[in-house]
């Protein structure tokens, strides 16, 4: 029991210092997703902390993904009124950006000779955590390598579209929100309310968007494609 107590509230703390710290100097660096995982790994590796002590905790923080999925449904009916708006927008750019991102992702790493599993596990990078982690285990995936791919792509994409947004001097609030939604998922829709509270929320139902696709086209998608490469 010390063991769970001390992992969860250990990682909530370190999570709130280090989002402290990233809202005082606004470093890209310093945002939790980045620095937290490095904070706690340094700290697990200081004081000699066997990960196994360290994951009684951790998994159930990693439990909470799965209301954390259904919660997704809050943002959706409060900005409702954007969605008949831009329905189309959302659907079709939504489809396209999900379908594109699954197609990509599995041939570049089939062509770098990569197993089946990592296929599958890589496949659903380009979405939110809960839903990614559960197509790819649903997939015969390991979820723990998508986690990890997640994460990478949500900070890498997020840079991207800060980068693109300033050198193209893109000021349109729907086109920006749907960069970061789209391209950064949790990580673009985070920062995308740092622009403003429009931004924020046309990222974070286009991000609600590309997961519902991906969910709805990966089951017959994936294997398709997986044997197609696969030949």
């Amino acid at each position: 029991m010390s063991d769970l107590l001390l992992s969860i509230f250990g990682t909530l703390l370190i999570y709130y210092l280090v989002k402290a710290l990233y809202r005082r100097t606004g470093q890209l660096w310093l945002m939790p997703l980045i620095m937290c995982p490095v904070v706690i790994v340094a700290v697990l590796m200081f004081l000699r902390i066997p990960y196994t002590d360290y994951a009684t905790g951790g998994f159930f923080l990693q439990w909470l993904l799965g209301p954390a999925t259904v919660a997704f449904a809050v943002p959706l009916y409060r900005q409702r009124h954007l969605v008949r708006r831009y329905l189309p927008e959302l659907g079709f750019g939504s489809l396209v950006a999900a379908v594109t991102a699954m197609a990509t992702t599995m041939t570049v790493i089939r062509l770098f000779g990569a197993d089946p599993l990592y296929i599958l596990s890589l496949a659903p990078r380009s979405i939110t955590t809960p839903l990614a982690m559960n197509i790819s285990t649903m997939l015969g995936g390991n979820m723990t390598i998508t986690a990890v791919f997640v994460i990478v792509t949500g900070v890498l994409g997020m840079l991207l579209t800060v980068t693109i947004i300033r050198f193209l001097n893109i000021n349109n609030p729907l086109l920006k929100g749907l960069l970061f939604g789209f391209s950064a998922h949790g990580t673009g829709t985070a920062k995308a309310y740092e622009d403003s509270e429009k931004v924020g929320v046309i990222a974070s139902v286009a991000m609600i968007f590309i997961g519902i696709m991906t969910a709805l086209t990966a089951p017959f998608l994936i294997p398709f494609l997986l044997s197609l490469l696969t030949r």
